[in-house]
């Protein structure tokens, strides 16, 4: 893998990137489902294919209020040697954005996470609020969501499989 990445911080806000290739060692399924005879050239039912990926965001600390902590990235990648037999587009894209607030001396903190698959149309939500009773120690509920999209695709196939949580996290 070959890849650079950068940061620059601008007055209270960090703008930032990164962009990786890989020429080889990237797998991507072939469409052998509906078209069995792709076994016989691909006998796993993968294609090694070279791959650019690439991310752009920033990060605003005290982002509208003290204390908000918000990231945005746009996501996505390219696959150089495409063909029509790959069971994935040529390019992808997607966004995510976080929002974390910390409050009452950062004993309190709720985060809300998205990610969008823009090419697919689909999404993973996760919303967390965390405790911290102790200084080691830190108590957190949250669920994850997700939707759009259809069976298929990326975050779409998985949209029976919403779920709540509860962690206690011991810091040290």
């Amino acid at each position: 893998m070959f890849g650079f990445d950068f940061e620059r911080v601008v007055a209270p806000t960090v703008l930032r990137g990164e962009m990786a290739y890989l020429p080889r060692g990237h797998y991507t399924s072939v469409k052998w489902a509906e078209q069995p005879n792709l076994l016989y050239q691909y006998p796993i039912g993968l294609k090694e294919t070279r791959i650019f990926q690439y991310l752009v965001g920033i990060d605003k600390i005290d982002f509208l209020i003290h204390n908000l902590f918000l990231n945005i990235q746009y996501v996505g990648s390219y696959i150089a040697d495409y063909e029509d037999a790959l069971d994935a587009d040529q390019f992808t894209n997607g966004m995510t954005c976080t929002l974390d607030y910390s409050f009452l001396d950062s004993r309190c903190r709720a985060r809300w996470r998205i990610f969008g698959n823009l090419t697919d149309g689909d999404y993973r939500n996760l919303l967390e609020f965390s405790y911290k009773p102790l200084s080691w120690a830190m108590i957190s509920v949250g669920g994850v969501w997700f939707g759009g999209g259809d069976k298929l695709d990326s975050f779409g196939q998985y949209d029976n499989n919403d779920y709540l949580y509860t962690q206690l996290k011991i810091i040290f």
